[in-house]
């Protein structure tokens, strides 16, 4: 009997059979194509990957009964193909980093050590590097199985699905497949708020492994609010929270969710939300213009204390990879009083004139601190709460944008956003947000309703109707309101079935089931495992080069070109003899 991978069935079973409808091909299901030609740009890459596949479980490789054996590779000999390159460093990093890891997984989901060998008696997992076609495909015969990816975050996604079709059709082996998928979403995340409650490592561990498991790529860490700062600060370590992490244990789960695919980014919201760094520094906190004390609010108007939020950023930029980074800029202060804001109306006006704002001295915050991150590499993100509410001052347009909520009155729209350029990230607080202890209305998101009722395009409603934008991605939202309201572990456990919604409904484009909550939530419902990175021994697997003008004719399968109507009939008819074979297979099994 086949050792079982991830309990995906239902997952699975519904993307292929979308994925199958949306962009299926007339090309033939039974053949891959052997190689994957760039159009133009970088050559394509190609990295073989041989696994020793038990005698116990190798019956589920056979497809109809024919053995899998290793494919032949093109001689250095033959026109337009480079020379074998043993050398992992020759390796493109995309390829190296994911067939380490799904090696790593099939070793300790199998039980058995892979072997890296060009050996004729081993099946083949050929990874496909293609850097000029987004799309993904994956394509299995009964000789190899073969993946085909932009980039590693491509990789992923195929690699998930492909140890998700190994548990669905067990000691049966994967079927014959010719699969495209539609690019993924760039951001699909996580967001854990770390500040207000002590996360042990081995449960941010265990917030990896579910976003590895369940396709992914991001863990964002919110380490500052008003109660807490939950990183050691060399630079100014009078900041931080008893409790907080130490930075090896930060570069710790940073390397850990490299391995994974999952990129750990930092949450440093400012200029609010800093109550437990101002009451170190109460030099730097805002006043009122009545002298009065604002809470957790940095003093914007006063340049030392601007460089003292531009010396945290610098500190932490050398912690985290670069990539996205949470600004924050949210529930800053309360611009409807009139005396709150004051210093920073009249700082904005004699900046930008007598229509400038307290709103546009914000905007020139986050636009400073998004041109001090571009120089460190990072994107900035912020909530959208207090943004494009300005008179003077524009929102850099490279800023991304974390939607969450349309309150209070008169935070601007998606549809404002959008005009502006800026990527929507959905974090929809009445699907998205799980508040500890169910604090101001909030009541913990339920896998079910995520996964009937919200899509990437569903954003929070104005009045009675949901918002739909185009999305770049989607956030869930763990805040740590009441921190004792739930343990660590029960917030990762009670967490589970609402991010594997969201990241299915990433997945499946927000295209309607084929199955039903019970039956979802029954195949998704076990904590993902933990698998351990293994070490790729010299000489393990061979790459090979394609030049950019190879003959056309060696392709991807799956043209553009196909009319719409030939890929919609061949997509139900797919559909149709997929879930037929899938039947047939479940009945005989249970007969």
């Amino acid at each position: 009997m086949a050792v079982r991978l991830y309990r995906f069935r239902t997952l699975v079973v519904t993307l292929v059979a979308i994925a199958m409808l949306l962009q299926a091909s007339p090309a033939s299901a039974t053949e891959p194509a052997h190689q994957t030609v760039a159009a133009e740009g970088t050559p394509a890459t190609a990295l073989e990957l041989g696994l020793t596949i038990p005698p116990s479980s190798a019956e589920r490789f056979e497809g109809e009964g024919t053995p899998l054996s290793a494919y032949t590779t093109m001689s250095a000999s033959e026109p337009g193909w480079a020379h074998d390159l043993r050398d992992p460093n020759d390796v493109h990093p995309d390829l190296l980093a994911e067939a380490t890891r799904l090696a790593s997984e099939l070793a300790a989901l199998n039980g058995t050590a892979p072997a890296f060998a060009a050996d004729a008696a081993t099946p083949t997992i050929r990874f496909i590097h293609d850097p000029n076609h987004r799309e993904l495909h994956l394509a299995t015969t009964a000789q190899e199985i073969q993946l085909t990816a932009p980039d590693r975050d491509g990789f992923a996604i195929l690699t998930r699905t492909l140890l998700a079709l190994d548990e669905h059709f067990g000691e049966e082996g994967i079927p014959p497949l010719n699969l495209t998928f539609a690019p993924p979403l760039e951001h699909r995340s996580i967001h854990l708020d770390i500040a207000r409650k002590h996360y042990s490592p081995e449960v941010i561990r265990g917030f990896i492994d579910e976003a590895a498991c369940a396709g992914l790529n991001e863990l964002e860490l919110h380490f500052s609010e008003f109660e807490g700062f939950a990183i050691e600060s060399e630079r100014s370590p009078e900041i931080a929270s008893p409790d907080a992490l130490s930075k090896d244990e930060v570069r710790e789960l940073v390397d850990y969710g490299a391995a994974r695919n999952v990129r750990l980014s930092p949450s440093l919201d400012m200029p609010g939300h800093l109550e437990h760094v101002l009451d170190a520094h109460p030099e730097f906190r805002l006043k009122t213009g009545s002298g009065q004390d604002t809470y957790g609010g940095l003093d914007i108007t006063n340049p030392e204390a601007v460089a003292f939020a531009d010396d945290l950023i610098e500190e932490y930029a050398e912690l985290f990879p670069k990539g996205s980074w949470n600004l924050g800029a949210d529930e800053f202060v309360d611009f409807d009083d009139a005396d709150e804001v004051a210093r920073l109306t009249a700082h904005a006006q004699a900046n930008h004139g007598p229509t400038a704002t307290a709103f546009d001295a914000l905007t020139e915050f986050v636009n400073g601190r998004a041109a001090k991150l571009a120089e460190l590499g990072f994107t900035t993100r912020v909530w959208s709460d207090g943004m494009l509410r300005g008179s003077v001052v524009t929102l850099d347009p490279a800023i991304e944008v974390a939607y969450w909520t349309t309150r209070p009155e008169g935070v601007a729209t998606t549809d404002a956003f959008a005009a502006g350029g800026h990527p929507l990230i959905n974090v929809n607080d009445e699907f998205l947000y799980f508040v500890l202890g169910e604090r101001v209305g909030y009541a913990y998101p339920t896998g079910e309703r995520i996964f009937e009722s919200w899509t990437p395009e569903t954003f929070p409603s104005l009045g009675d109707t949901a918002q739909e934008a185009e999305a770049a991605g989607a956030m869930f939202a763990i805040w740590s309101d009441i921190p004792d309201a739930l343990s660590d572990a029960e917030v990762l456990e009670r967490a589970r079935p609402g991010i594997r919604a969201m990241a299915w409904k990433l997945a499946a484009g927000g295209e309607p089931a084929e199955v039903g909550w019970t039956e979802f939530a029954a195949s998704t419902s076990e904590p993902a495992p933990a698998v351990a990175q293994a070490e790729l021994p010299a000489g393990w697997g061979e790459s090979i080069e394609v030049p950019a003008d190879e003959d056309a004719a060696a392709a991807p399968a799956g043209s553009p070109e196909v009319p719409w109507w030939m890929v919609w009939t061949a997509g139900v008819l797919a559909v149709g003899l997929a879930l037929a074979l899938i039947l047939r297979r479940k009945h005989r099994h249970t007969a």
